[in-house]
This record gives C-alpha cells, sequence and structure tokens, in this order.
C-alpha cells in the first residue's frame, strides 16, 4: 500500500493509466471521463489517426510552387508579395537565388513606382548574380544615384568598374553620366550619405 499508493498517484498524474477520468484525482479536480487528462489524449491520437497523411514535398516541389506563386504576385503587380514569398524559399532552400526575370519584373515595378532604394537593392542583386545586361543595371543604379544627387558616390562608384573590360560606347555613356555628376558637384549639391 505505502509504495503502490505514490507509484499509482505518479502514474495518474502523467495520464500513463487510462481510468477514463473516474478516478479520485478526476473526480478531485472535477475533470471526468472525456474531460480527464487521459480522455483528452485518447481523443487527440483517435483525431490524429483519422486525419489523412499529406507526403511531405520535395525542395523541388516546394521551389517550384513558391517560383509559381511570386510570378502570380508579380503579374498581379504585388511586388513586396513576390519579395516576401522568395524570402520564404530562401529561408527553406539556402542558396536559392532569384530567377532571373523575376528580379527584373521586381526592378521594373520598384522603378515604375518611384521606390528607388528598394530598386537599387534589386538592381544590385542582379548586378552581383547575373552577367546578362549588367552594365545597363550600372547605369539604371547610377541614374538613379544621380537622381538622388549623391554625386560623388556616382564617381567613386565609376571608379570601381572596370573600365578596361567596357566597349566605346558604354564608356562613352559612363563619361556623360560623370560630367553629370561633376556639374551636381559644381552647382553645390550637399549630399547625405
Amino acid at each position: 500500500l505505502m509504495v503502490g499508493t505514490p507509484v499509482g498517484f505518479y502514474l495518474l498524474q502523467r495520464g500513463w493509466v487510462d481510468c477514463e477520468g473516474y478516478d479520485l484525482i478526476s473526480y478531485m479536480t472535477g475533470k471526468q471521463g472525456r474531460e480527464s487528462k487521459v480522455g483528452k489524449v485518447h481523443r487527440k491520437k483517435r483525431q490524429q489517426e483519422q486525419e489523412p497523411r499529406i507526403p511531405k514535398k520535395t525542395p523541388e516541389e516546394v521551389r517550384a510552387m513558391l517560383n509559381e506563386q511570386i510570378g502570380l504576385a508579380l503579374s498581379q503587380g504585388n511586388l513586396d508579395v513576390a519579395v516576401a514569398l522568395h524570402e520564404k524559399l530562401s529561408a527553406q532552400q539556402p542558396g536559392c537565388g532569384w530567377e532571373r526575370e523575376h528580379l527584373v519584373a521586381i526592378i521594373r515595378g520598384y522603378l515604375k513606382s518611384q521606390q528607388y532604394e528598394k530598386a537599387s537593392y534589386f538592381i544590385r542583386a542582379h548586378i552581383d548574380h547575373f552577367s546578362e545586361n549588367r552594365f545597363e543595371m550600372h547605369v539604371r543604379l547610377l541614374k538613379i544615384m544621380i537622381q538622388q544627387q549623391r554625386p560623388r558616390k556616382v564617381l567613386r562608384y565609376i571608379k570601381s568598374m572596370p573600365l578596361d573590360y567596357l566597349s566605346d560606347p558604354q564608356k562613352q555613356e559612363l563619361r556623360k553620366i560623370a560630367i553629370h555628376a561633376k556639374k551636381q558637384i559644381k552647382d553645390g549639391v550637399l549630399e547625405v550619405e
């Protein structure tokens, strides 16, 4: 009796003994039958057994599904939703980059809505990850800096570019941007970093 009573109470409290709530502890706490701890555990087990098992998706399926949702969000003009979906994809699959057409659509959308800071961030991402139209992306970024009146930053950026690998028309375009930046400096533009 001295050994069995404490062991019995311990087993009842842990819910390891099925008395269907008709034990002393359940009676004292007012939880009997289906409302008892054991009754709730059994009810939960039955519900889990009855629920259909959904097979887990492979990483490729998850990526395809989220890329489809990103494309849908972009087609509806929901740029922030598309970015959030990509962040979710990157969290689930580290190292998963942007699809180029999605990134270009986001850049165009932010430029169209005049959200230049966001556009600049994604232009830099495009420059870092894709070689296609890299020079055009550099020029867009420089033009945003000119528009935001950051001429010194423009000149530093142009100096950091590998000019030896550019064609003559590309160099000429950079010269025009540099002239515009120098004019802003001459006009006394104050640059806030």
